[in-house]
């Protein structure tokens, strides 16, 4: 383990973002716009798995579109349908229009049976309601990190913060079963 405490944390953290593996986990209570990007952009090589806070999911919504990441619900791909069949038996030519625009926009992010997927990965994005998770702990297949650093700007470029960079393969397994009982409490 090392640790280092600079305002260059950032370029520990990209490069255990961008490192090869099948499987990215992040935990951070906050997450700029900028970085949910980034994750989205990762999400297209590897699975990515974000437990954040409720701003940062409700960020990740409207950065992915019109749904969290993850599988549209049937109910709401029938409400489209419903409201554009009522529009069109309304004679409401130009509302239908719309609604078919908003549908073929709508199928184009989220394809059938590739909802949210890319083709090699996946978003996925958790929310710990009830109490606040203040760590940050970012985890590849090879090394893990944890700190003080979020996953913004100012955590990653302005402040200074001090991390760990583990490459030991138990902590870093240690490190995973944490997320992963962080994970079944959160909400998705």
């Amino acid at each position: 383990m090392r640790a280092m405490s600079t305002e260059s944390s950032y370029k520990s953290v990209e490069r255990l973002l961008f490192s090869k593996g099948r499987n990215l986990y992040v935990i951070s209570p906050f997450v700029s716009t900028y970085y949910l990007k980034i994750l989205k952009r990762i999400s297209s090589r590897k699975n990515v798995y974000l437990i954040t806070s409720e701003s940062a999911f409700k960020k990740s919504v409207e950065i992915s579109g019109s749904r969290p990441f993850g599988k549209p619900k049937a109910a709401h791909a029938a409400a489209v349908l419903a409201m554009f069949v009522a529009s069109y038996l309304a004679s409401e030519y130009i509302i239908a229009l719309i609604f078919l625009d908003v549908m073929a926009a709508w199928c184009m992010f989220y394809p059938i049976g590739m909802a949210g997927r890319s083709k090699k990965g996946r978003m996925h994005v958790r929310v710990v309601r009830g109490n606040f998770v203040h760590e940050k702990v970012y985890i590849s297949d090879s090394m893990a990190i944890t700190g003080s650093a979020n996953l913004t700007y100012s955590g990653m470029h302005k402040n200074t913060e001090r991390i760990s960079i583990i490459d030991d393969r138990k902590e870093i397994g240690e490190l995973r079963r944490h997320f992963d009982e962080l994970w079944h409490r959160a909400e998705g």
